[in-house]
């Protein structure tokens, strides 16, 4: 007699999940394979934006190297000097060192008064402004070209290095700072190394680029010894700072 034998129920359990198995490898496949029509946009993978256009300042100028320096560095020779009220636009351009950088500026130099006012010292850095005041509806961003000229006629070689910070280490932005007719913005600057002794050649006027393509500005200097003057001379180390909004150092 032929007696038929049952398989246990632990085998056909066995036998069942073999071929599950496989089955479900197949499945999971041929789901990430696309398929016609198959809009589903990939997984978002966040990226970091860097900043760029006026918040990065311009390239500064390099060291200042003793064949960069005029003939009458050390003293003022016989030539007669050209008052700096009286250069001509193209005297003012070769003076400018640094190149400007930003967008935004709509201010011309019809527009703004600009002078100096020093605000501190601290080991061997001074720490002033350049105030920009309007007299009709413009804005001021980035950073200007600047250079400078001496007391004996001749051009200051100095290294400037503008910055996107503040003198606390914050950053500063370089966008646009808009005024209204009698407000004012305030360009950051400090600077070290040499300074004008009673002997040195000191800067006299001061000459800025407000942007592009604009036409260089006369900034003449305070007299010696007063509050605000500005001891710039041959291989000044400059640090200047992006426009920004004024903070109560607008003239009344």
């Amino acid at each position: 007699m032929l007696v038929t034998r049952r398989p246990s129920p632990a085998l056909i359990a066995i036998i069942c999940l073999g071929l599950l198995v496989p089955a479900l490898g197949i499945v999971l496949v041929l789901d990430r394979v696309p398929r016609a029509g198959d809009t589903t946009s990939p997984p978002h993978t966040s990226t970091t934006t860097v900043p760029t256009g006026s918040n990065d300042p311009p390239t500064g100028t390099g060291p200042v190297h003793e064949r960069d320096y005029p003939e009458s560095w050390d003293q003022p020779d016989d030539s007669p000097v050209t008052p700096d009220a009286d250069l001509l636009q193209p005297d003012l351009v070769t003076l400018v060192q640094s190149e400007p950088a930003g967008t935004g500026t709509t201010c011309t130099p019809e527009q703004v008064t600009l002078s100096f006012r020093v605000v501190d010292a601290a080991a061997g850095t001074i720490f002033g402004y350049l105030v920009a005041e309007a007299a009709e509806p413009c804005a001021l961003a980035g950073w200007p070209g600047l250079g400078a000229r001496g007391e004996w006629g001749d051009p200051l070689p100095m290294q400037i290095d503008p910055e996107a910070r503040g003198w606390d280490g914050t950053t500063l932005d370089g966008a646009p700072v808009p005024l209204a007719a009698g407000e004012c913005a305030l360009l950051p600057l400090r600077w070290t190394g040499e300074r004008a002794g009673a002997l040195s050649q000191a800067a006299s006027s001061a000459v800025v680029l407000l942007s592009e393509g604009s036409p260089a500005v006369l900034v003449p200097n305070a007299p010696r010894g007063t509050v605000d003057w500005v001891d710039w001379t041959i291989a000044t180390h400059l640090y200047p700072g992006p426009w920004q909004p004024d903070q109560g150092l607008c003239p009344p």
